[in-house]
Formats: C-alpha cells, sequence, structure tokens
C-alpha cells in the first residue's frame, strides 16, 4: 500500500514579477518559513494533497486539523488522533528554515489562486526537491504549494500539489466525527477496562 507521504487553478501575473524578483533570496527562505509558522498556528487547517507517482498514477488524501484533533482521510477511509494546536507549533522562522531544509530560495513574482492574490517562493530541500509555495498577501498563509522529488522508491511520489483552508472555511465531515466518536470510545473503554485489573493482576 503506498504511504501517504504528507487544486486550485492559478494564473501568473506578470507585473509584479520584475520587483518581486529583486527580492534577496535569505528574504525569500523567511517568506517560506513565516507562512508555515502562519499554517500551523492556525485554530483549524485543511490541506488537501493529491500525488503523483512515476508510473501515472494518482493519490489523493485530506488531512484536517482543528484544536485538539488530526483527522486524516485516505481512500475513503478517516483516521483520527489528538494533536493539540500548541503540538503541531513549528517553532521559530530559523528552526523551519533549519528543519526544513530550506536552500535556493527565491521569489517568482505574483499569482492569483481562487481569487486570492498571491506571492509565489520557489526553494529546494535537497539537490532532489524542489518546490514552490503560494503565500496569500492579505494573510500570509499558503494556499498551494508544489512539490517535485526524485523518488527513492516506488511508492514516493514524484510530483506533489497542495491546496489550503484555514478557520472559517474548514468543515469537519461527519464521516470523520463519528469515525473519531468511535476512538474516543475504545480509549475510554480500554482505560476502564485497565483500572478494573487485568487478567493476573493482584488485588
Amino acid at each position: 500500500m503506498r504511504a501517504s507521504v504528507l487544486i486550485a487553478s492559478v494564473f501568473l501575473a506578470s507585473l509584479a514579477f520584475g520587483a518581486a524578483q529583486a527580492e534577496p533570496m535569505s528574504d525569500a527562505c523567511m517568506k517560506v518559513a513565516n507562512a508555515k509558522m502562519a499554517e500551523w498556528s492556525q485554530a483549524s487547517l485543511l490541506r488537501d494533497r493529491m500525488d503523483t507517482y512515476e508510473d501515472g498514477s494518482n493519490l489523493n488524501t485530506e488531512v484536517i486539523f482543528t484544536e485538539n484533533g488530526m483527522f486524516h482521510l485516505v481512500k475513503g477511509i478517516w483516521r483520527t488522533g489528538q494533536a493539540t494546536r500548541h503540538q503541531r507549533s513549528a517553532g521559530s522562522p530559523s528552526s523551519v528554515i533549519h528543519n526544513m531544509g530550506l536552500t535556493e530560495c527565491s521569489a517568482d513574482g505574483a499569482d492569483n489562486v481562487d481569487g486570492q492574490k498571491t506571492l509565489v517562493y520557489s526553494y529546494e530541500q535537497g539537490p532532489d526537491m524542489k518546490s514552490r509555495l503560494w503565500i496569500s498577501q492579505a494573510t500570509g498563509l499558503p494556499l498551494r504549494a508544489e512539490i517535485n522529488q526524485k523518488p527513492a522508491r516506488y511508492d514516493i511520489p514524484a510530483k506533489i500539489v497542495m491546496t489550503y483552508m484555514f478557520n472559517d472555511d474548514v468543515h469537519l465531515p461527519k464521516a470523520a466525527e463519528l469515525r473519531n466518536d468511535m476512538r474516543m470510545k475504545y480509549s475510554q473503554d480500554w482505560l476502564r477496562y485497565m483500572a478494573s485489573g487485568t487478567p493476573g493482576t493482584s488485588h
């Protein structure tokens, strides 16, 4: 089974290209890092992801983070877990740059994603991974990401496209809520079982 490794149309607005291209590379890396920090600090976050493999096949997955939960949709099945907003904090911009391995950052001009004005940044994460990030000019949040990489194995995608939604635009599907309720019930039943004493336990 292929592992999930965590599409809006875009139109180039070339008029702002020259001004944005003049931005220093270090500033471009900082803009990417700040956008990733903002992404993880939101109360609710949805990432819709499309993986494309070298054989041309695709895998679509979806991840939703709420204040205290994580919901992952793969092949029609929701998986849930606990993840607080504090736990998913990305840290400082310098730590994001280090942890992501950002290099060769550059500003690629202005664009539009679903009617929202964005600035586009390119960067590398090693010699075999090249990425682009579309960042909202209004909020500083990422709206789209594209990752192109040279896969080391057949089950690693060659291209990843992600689109983002945040806060009031994120709505948890009923199926995800039901799956989470089941997980919580199983956890509570297990805790009650352990509290009652397992077989072989002395009293």
